[in-house]
């Protein structure tokens, strides 16, 4: 009885002093992409971020599977792509999925005023076991027009 007191105190003395699995708590990020325009996209250049994402300013957002989907009988736009983001060296730092639509007023040009994103992010090479979600903020034609978007989000690190 003596023994298993004795091994049942140092398993949990084991216990409490074994480095903890669990996730670090969510923190904020910001990436902003210039795209050349909306129809062709397949690369959008990375011009901003913050935190873990700032090694990929100078890079770009690669798009694969890309499937843009003009207005179907109830007026919404559809993009749904695998997306690689790369650092200037062209250096894969995170891999991830995106998805948006949006309703149309006039069926040749996507309303994003009423826009729904979502962004999932996951996290290779230097920024193994980083995770991340967001949602595109903002989105303006600049006066070469092209398309800037501001995605904003949340990420962590952890298994």
């Amino acid at each position: 009885m003596r023994r298993l007191a004795t091994v049942a105190s140092a398993v949990l003395l084991l216990a409490a002093l074994a480095p903890s699995a669990a996730a670090a708590p969510p923190q904020t990020f910001h990436l902003q992409k210039v795209c050349p325009d909306l129809v062709t996209l397949v690369t959008c250049d990375i011009t901003q971020a913050d935190g873990p994402f700032a090694a990929l300013v100078g890079g770009q957002v690669l798009y694969d599977d890309h499937a843009l989907k003009q207005p179907n009988a109830h007026g919404f736009w559809f993009e749904d792509a695998t997306i690689e983001l790369v650092t200037a060296n062209n250096v894969v730092m995170l891999v991830g999925h995106v998805h948006w639509r949006t309703t149309v007023a006039d069926p040749t040009v996507p309303d994003f005023t009423r826009l729904s994103s979502n962004y999932a992010f996951q996290g290779v090479s230097a920024l193994a076991g980083l995770h991340a979600v967001g949602a595109m903020t903002k989105i303006v034609w600049n006066d070469l027009g092209q398309m800037v978007c501001d995605i904003e989000g949340t990420y962590h690190t952890g298994p």
